[in-house]
């Protein structure tokens, strides 16, 4: 057994056992264990927002992208993500955490009502199951996926975040230290591209300009919502923590992205003819760069599984079934139907990381189905006028109409459509990114006008009695 496989089982064997040491914090209450109680520290708060940006999906899809198509397209997946945590940190953060709510479905229930917290809550289940599913195929291995149901069924958000900060500080040291191995044996020129950083990546339809924006729109606005980084803002001891945890994190997630990107491109200058992550790593660095490098990503892995594992699980016990957070008989119901349906939702997961075994797309992909569904009655709702019938609305046009796209679209961001496509010759390659802007933009017309139209016609009707 290499010192590389002997380092990481060590360093994952570690962030098990602390995962599952803390796991007696959650005390039979679902607050706890959905939440951490809504105590969590301030730079817990920090390093568990970054952490979403050094999983499995985002690293991965990030370095494929660099080396294949440059910095600005690689940069597109943090440079969203840390839109979102900059957007919620000014905007989102206070009105949410004000409804003292224990899940995002509650806000949409406190907004619209039952009807749009189900329908919000089916949709969020689903965008989360593609999340579940790209960090599954991205760790790849069995026994690291039962080791993910493991201490999440067991310690739940609080076994989560509490190795974020190892996961984050472990990942910086090992890219910084694999840039500095680059330039020692290579020079700074190891960097140097003549299309690697063109912004025609942002311009040029050709250089992947379109997905490019429509990435940075998926993530940027639909992560917002994302179930996991809901409970990371609801988990925070404070308001104003919230909001400095959202904008630090957001600023350290597009630092960091950038510096990956950079060593995506930098390693095309090795020599020894590989492209996959691994292979790049343990023939060409240092043990104790991999070990800190990969150790990182896949228990990153496990944490934002943890958290795509337990956010549906969440609101399919809380939302869907409105299991109450109160014990009966001395045993919180709202935590056992939770735990419950973790078994159900990894089996799930587990399911469509088969269909679609690309971690990258998969992330952009989950955000995706909740920009054009659920971000304009959600934004909206908070900022201009609450609508049940706008929010319906809305949400059905611009989702079917994503799904309508999906189905007819031979690629998803760049990537071959395996999991749902029917042949046609009216939507090409070329239609990929924007059959996400255009349900996004109708979507937001559609909120719009018909909020507008039923206002008027209350007005009407009471200047006519």
């Amino acid at each position: 057994m290499s010192a590389i496989i002997i380092g990481l089982i060590v360093y994952l064997v570690i962030t098990f056992l602390i995962s599952l040491l803390v796991s007696y914090k959650v005390k039979g209450s679902s607050k706890n264990f959905l939440i951490a109680g809504g105590t969590l520290p301030f730079l817990f708060v920090i390093f568990a927002q970054i952490e979403q940006a050094i999983d499995g999906n985002a690293t991965l899809g990030l370095f494929n992208l660099a080396r294949d198509f440059g910095f600005w397209s690689a940069l597109a997946i943090p440079l969203g993500l840390g839109i979102s945590l900059i957007l919620a940190g000014l905007l989102f953060a206070k009105p949410l955490r004000e409804k003292k709510i224990l899940t995002i479905g509650d806000y949409f229930r406190v907004k619209f009502g039952k009807e749009v917290e189900y329908i919000a809550a089916i949709l969020m289940i689903l965008s989360f199951s593609i999340l579940l599913a790209g960090n599954l195929a991205a760790v790849g291995k069995i026994v690291e996926n039962i080791f993910i149901f493991i201490y999440t069924y067991i310690g739940g958000f609080i076994s989560d975040v509490v190795t974020d900060p190892i996961q984050v500080i472990t990942f910086i040291i090992g890219v910084v230290g694999a840039l500095f191995w680059i330039i020692k044996d290579f020079g700074i020129n190891a960097f140097a591209s003549e299309t690697a950083y063109s912004l025609t990546q942002f311009t040029s339809s050709s250089s992947g300009a379109v997905i490019n924006w429509a990435t940075i729109l998926a993530l940027g606005l639909g992560d917002i919502i994302a179930v996991d980084f809901i409970a990371r803002l609801l988990a925070a001891k404070s308001t104003k923590d919230a909001q400095k945890g959202c904008l630090i994190g957001g600023i350290g997630t597009i630092i960091i992205g950038g510096l990956f990107a950079l060593f995506g491109i930098g390693t095309l200058v090795l020599s020894d003819g590989s492209s996959e992550l691994f292979e790049i790593l343990r023939n060409n660095f240092p043990v104790v760069i991999v070990i800190l490098f990969l150790g990182a990503v896949i228990t990153a892995s496990f944490s934002t599984a943890d958290g795509a594992l337990l956010g549906p699980a969440s609101l399919l016990a809380r939302n869907i079934f409105h299991k109450k957070a109160k014990k009966i008989r001395g045993y919180d119901h709202l935590l056992k139907y939770t735990r419950f349906f973790i078994i159900l939702m990894g089996i799930f997961g587990v399911f469509i990381a088969l269909k679609i075994p690309q971690p990258g797309i998969l992330l952009t992909l989950a955000f995706d189905v909740v920009l054009c569904s659920l971000f304009a009655c959600f934004a909206l709702g908070t900022f201009w006028l609450a609508n049940k019938r706008a929010a319906i609305y809305s949400i059905i046009i611009g989702g079917s109409l994503r799904l309508l796209f999906f189905i007819f679209t031979p690629t998803i961001f760049g990537v071959p459509n395996t999991l749902l496509y029917i042949k046609n010759n009216i939507f090409t390659e070329s239609f990929d990114g924007w059959a996400t802007i255009i349900p996004f933009i109708i979507s937001l017309f559609v909120y719009i006008f018909i909020t507008l139209l039923l206002r008027n016609k209350n007005q009407l009707a009471l200047s006519n009695t």
